[in-house]
């Protein structure tokens, strides 16, 4: 579809990253998976579905390895976390 091969594009994401593709893969898929349970409050059923896994147990496997909690341990972490406070404007914005 990119009209490169495999290769070409591997070698491109790592030259420009220095990672591979499917870490830049997995580290978006965990982003968005942090996204969903968190401020979107998805379940991990649906987040499974979503972000394209065959079972909800290879969700969850992939995301307790990434962060060290289930997805439901950081979904109810994120409902008990208040939102973040914005940062006061500085000197020059308030001028």
């Amino acid at each position: 579809m990119l009209g490169c091969s495999v290769r070409t594009l591997s070698r491109a994401a790592r030259d420009a990253t220095g990672k591979g593709v499917r870490e830049l893969i997995d580290e978006r898929r965990l982003l968005e998976a942090r996204r969903l349970l968190g401020s979107a409050r998805w379940d991990a059923r649906k987040v499974t579905a979503h972000l394209g896994f065959t079972d909800t147990a290879n969700f969850g496997r992939f995301f307790r390895e990434r962060t060290g909690l289930t997805p439901a341990a950081f979904a109810a972490l994120e409902a008990t976390t208040p939102p973040a406070q914005s940062l006061p404007k500085s000197a020059d914005e308030n001028a």
